[in-house]
């Protein structure tokens, strides 16, 4: 099987640098690139070339909102899962085909990765 490959947006603070290095060290995953924020996705969305895209959110909200650039995403690339990760590591959802919302229960890094992984052999 091929690796995923993950964008990492605005890896800022303590739990950008925790989801960072988790993704370099996974086997089956690769870091594809790096945006400083989301509003970038919007005028990349077609460039992007990625399984997976993680989002470290400023927002503390209850559920992470998807930035609007992830939904230009989703629908130039309907195979990719976006993963935000938000109250400092405290909340996470990952959203799939149809803008469809999990939750991401207990997120530890591992459980991170593993959803990512799940998500994107779902969307296959």
């Amino acid at each position: 099987m091929d690796s995923i490959r993950v964008l990492l947006v605005g890896m800022r603070g303590i739990s950008g640098e925790i989801i960072r290095d988790t993704v370099a060290y996974q086997r089956d995953m690769e870091v594809a690139g790096e945006l400083v924020d989301a509003h970038a996705l919007a005028s990349e969305a077609h460039e992007i070339r990625c399984d997976a895209v993680i989002i470290v959110s400023a927002e503390n909200g209850d559920p992470p909102a998807l930035p609007t650039g992830s939904l230009r995403l989703l629908t130039a690339r309907p195979h990719v899962v976006i993963l935000i990760v938000c109250g400092q590591g405290r909340r996470a959802d990952i959203y799939g085909r149809n803008v469809e919302r999990r939750s991401v229960q207990q997120p530890s890094p591992g459980a991170l990765m593993d959803a990512v992984r799940v998500a994107v052999r779902a969307q296959g």
